[in-house]
């Protein structure tokens, strides 16, 4: 069974997400936020907007980050998709 992916580019498209899977989305944005900050002082200048990816497992705890800067995937952490 495929889970839900959510693409975050603008504020609405976190109310795409539903209310009751908000509280675990922003967890694991917060650690989105983290790894793309340290991604960013290595990187000089990235063309493109950074996109977050939140795909909802329905576990509790990251399962990945992917941090994509226009179309191209620049950084995948963590353990694979249940």
């Amino acid at each position: 069974m495929s889970t839900p992916i959510y693409k975050i580019r603008t504020v609405r498209d976190f109310l795409l997400v539903p209310p009751n899977r908000r509280t675990a989305m922003l967890a694991e944005f917060g650690m989105w936020i983290e790894a793309a900050q340290e991604l960013l002082a290595l990187l000089d200048n990235p063309e493109g907007n950074l996109v977050f990816e939140w795909h909802d497992d329905g576990e509790e705890g990251l399962c990945e980050i992917k941090i994509s800067c226009g179309d191209e995937e620049v950084l995948v952490m963590g353990r694979p998709a249940p």
